[in-house]
């Protein structure tokens, strides 16, 4: 599962694991937006076994097998049906088993999923499993805000953020829990909320989702790209740099300037339609840390590009597939990359298990060494795919650039201002 991930995002950012106690019980409270993908991605790479409870509505006699592979455990709500909620109460006992056992549970507090970079409300199920746990079985613990964010949530080869806030115990909420238990929770949704609201890309106004989404591409292009590694668990610049972006939204929108942010939208829209009007990309804007358009690189790549070819030839038959199925069958956006990425592993997996173990019978140690080769050609391929768009990217500006140096040097600017000013703002 780790090699299809790495397969499926060009970069997954995955900090702050050093702030999560690995000795002690711990509920990890994460906001949902991506289906399954979420649990897999924050449990995926976590150094210990996590759990997981999940809503009751997708386990079905398809999914459930799947879903007991990954320790995932149905919670049932009212409007599941009433005859199902008896069942919650295995799960519950299940939970307060691994929490006893210095266990991990990774719990979507909001409840649902939606794909919208906003926050929710959190419901009361963290909070009442929490304390719980506490005052019926004695077990102290560790409440661990994650914060889960992608660059294009349904793309193939985007880039996902996940973040781990510092711990803190239960604990902290007795006194008022013994004061008022209503308040308790009151008082521990509030904490998680502000705790889980700094590790997000969050929007106060969701009809200013529209506008971020513009802006976005454009912050990017002023931070630097680094390929490798596909695991990168040093500090995120891009989860800091797109916070700002939707901060500084917010401030705007919240200004007592009524015209500030139209004035925003202004400036965004011009350099967006611009950039559309003569077919180029955001991310090909020449700035101090982005790299302009490489000609050595490119020669490299029509080198070895009958490399890439071959990779495509071996695996590309996995990606077309999953767009395919996806493209039929999945008609809630949320669900897009869950199949995606499902179709990738567990058919491309199986598959080449079973030529390894062909080749390995057939022809001994060259069979282990193609074998090699297939997955080496397949992230290769990905590798090469991700090079050669950005440089063919950066052509297409840079020869813009000679042919309408006025109209570029204008987007150059416009687009440094923009970043300039979010920077400032936020």
């Amino acid at each position: 599962m780790q090699f299809g991930l790495q397969a499926y995002f060009k970069k997954i950012h995955y900090t702050g694991i050093e702030n999560v106690p690995l000795d002690k019980p711990v509920i990890l409270a994460a906001n949902h937006t991506n289906a399954l993908i979420d649990p897999v991605l924050v449990g995926g790479f976590f150094p210990t076994e996590t759990h997981f409870i999940t809503r009751g509505d997708v386990f079905n006699k398809y999914t459930e097998w799947l879903f007991d592979q990954l320790n995932m455990y149905p919670i049932y709500r009212a409007r599941d049906g009433y005859h199902l909620m008896p069942k919650n109460e295995a799960t519950f006992a299940k939970a307060f088993e691994i929490l006893q056992a210095k266990g991990k549970i990774i719990i979507f507090a909001e409840g649902d999923c939606e794909s919208h970079k906003q926050l929710r409300a959190l419901r009361k199920g963290t909070a009442r499993m929490a304390f719980q746990a506490l005052e019926e079985f004695d077990t102290e613990v560790y409440i661990v805000p994650v914060g889960v964010n992608y660059t294009y949530p349904t793309q193939f080869r985007s880039e996902a953020m996940i973040h781990f806030s510092p711990a803190y115990s239960v604990k902290e909420f007795v006194e008022v829990r013994q004061q008022n238990k209503a308040r308790g929770i009151k008082a521990f949704n509030k904490k998680l909320h502000t705790e889980m609201r700094a590790n997000i890309i969050h929007l106060n106004d969701l009809e200013n989702e529209e506008l971020l989404e513009e802006v976005l591409p454009i912050i990017r292009s002023a931070e630097p790209e680094v390929q490798f590694p596909t695991l990168d668990t040093s500090p995120s610049n891009r989860l800091t740099a797109e916070q700002q972006a939707a901060d500084y939204i917010n401030q705007l929108a919240e200004s007592p300037e009524s015209e500030a942010l139209n004035q925003f939208k202004a400036r965004v829209l011009q350099l967006t339609q611009t950039l559309k009007k003569h077919n180029l990309h955001p991310s090909a804007i020449p700035t101090a840390t982005a790299k302009p358009f490489q000609p050595f690189v490119t020669l490299l790549l029509l080198l070895f590009s009958p490399l890439y070819l071959l990779g495509v030839l071996l695996n590309g038959w996995s990606v077309l597939l999953a767009h395919s199925i996806a493209k039929r069958k999945v008609k809630q956006k949320i669900f897009i990359s869950t199949f995606k990425w499902a179709v990738m592993t567990f058919v491309y997996a199986p598959i080449w298990i079973i030529s390894t173990i062909i080749l390995v019978i057939t022809l001994k140690w060259w069979g282990l060494f193609f074998a090699g080769f297939l997955v080496l050609s397949a992230f290769g391929a990905l590798a090469f795919a991700d090079l050669a768009q950005q440089q063919i990217r950066r052509a297409r500006f840079a020869w813009f650039q000679r042919q309408h140096p006025a109209i570029a040097k204008d987007i150059i600017t416009n687009a440094k201002d923009i970043n300039n000013n979010v920077k400032a703002g936020a």
